[in-house]
């Protein structure tokens, strides 16, 4: 019953877009439709989906969501040199991960595809990475807001 469910859900995600015919990507729905218990369930159900439909968003939603973690792991760590360390292992980090996430937008972009969803994600992994530094590292924001200027005109 509930794969029947599904395949209108399907239908009528491709109808909401102004299609008559479903395509890869109203298959994404079906990740707010397979889970009986919100929690890791959802989650796993999401990740699957996703690995299946749209392997490049899910990678990116996992980039965004592993920088989410890193930033949490700097405010778990107490003041002093301790943070100050983890913040830089941190900077470290969010900076690859922005490489990584810069990376798949270009693949979205050169498929045609829309990537403003994703920029936003890389934008505010950007002001992740820019909290960091600036309140535990003591330095200045600014070439980080100057980057996700250019990253806004570049990809």
């Amino acid at each position: 019953r509930r794969w029947r469910q599904a395949f209108g859900i399907i239908q009528a995600e491709a109808w909401i877009n102004g299609r008559d015919e479903a395509e890869e990507e109203d298959m994404e729905q079906l990740q707010h439709c397979l889970w009986s218990t919100p929690g890791p369930e959802q989650k796993s159900v999401r990740e699957a989906v996703l690995q299946s439909v749209n392997p490049i968003k899910q990678q990116i939603l996992e980039q965004f969501e592993m920088a989410q973690e890193e930033r949490d792991q700097v405010y778990k760590v107490k003041q002093g040199a301790d943070r100050s360390n983890r913040a830089v292992e941190a900077n470290a980090k969010l900076k690859s991960m922005q490489d990584e996430m810069k990376k798949l937008i270009i693949n979205i972009k050169d498929r045609g595809k829309p990537t403003a969803m994703y920029e936003e994600m890389l934008n505010k992994v950007t002001l992740m990475q820019a909290e960091i530094v600036t309140e535990h590292l003591g330095v200045d924001a600014s070439p980080f807001m100057d980057q996700m200027k250019r990253l806004q005109g570049n990809i």
